[in-house]
C-alpha cells in the first residue's frame, strides 16, 4: 500500500514542481524574479498608509507611471506587447530591462508602491 501511494504521488509532485511561477514575493513583500534572484531589482507590495518610504500613486488615465507617481505616457512610447498590458482596473509593475517571462503579474492597483529603479506601474484604466 505504501509503495503504491509513493509511486502514485511522485508524478504529481513532478508536475507541481514544473508549474512554479516565474518569481516570488519574499517576507518583506519584495518581488524577485527567479531569473534575476536577489539583485536589488524588486518591487515592494504595500498598501500601508503610514509607509513613508513608499510613493503614492493617483491614477488618472490608463498608461505608464514612473517611480515618482507621475504619468509617463501610453504604450506607444514603451511598446509592451498587448498580452502583457493589465486589464481594466488592474495594474502591473513593468521593468523594461527584464524579459517578458519575468515581469510581475497583473494585480489589483495599490495606493503606494516601492519600485525598482527605471520601473513603471502600468495602469489598465
Amino acid at each position: 500500500m505504501r509503495i503504491a501511494l509513493k509511486t502514485t504521488c511522485l508524478p504529481l509532485l513532478l508536475i507541481m514542481a514544473s508549474c512554479q511561477p516565474a518569481g516570488f514575493y519574499d517576507s518583506h513583500g519584495n518581488y524577485h524574479s527567479s531569473e534575476g534572484g536577489y539583485q536589488g531589482q524588486t518591487a515592494r507590495r504595500t498598501n500601508a498608509a503610514d509607509d513613508k518610504d513608499a510613493t503614492a500613486f493617483a491614477f488618472s488615465k490608463p498608461g505608464f507611471y514612473d517611480g515618482s507617481g507621475a504619468y509617463a505616457g501610453d504604450n506607444g512610447a514603451f511598446g509592451v506587447p498587448e498580452d502583457y498590458l493589465p486589464p481594466k482596473a488592474m495594474c502591473r509593475i513593468w521593468v523594461p530591462d527584464r524579459s517578458l517571462s519575468t515581469q510581475g503579474p497583473a494585480e489589483t492597483c495599490r495606493e503606494k508602491y516601492h519600485l525598482p529603479e527605471h520601473a513603471y506601474v502600468i495602469y489598465g484604466g
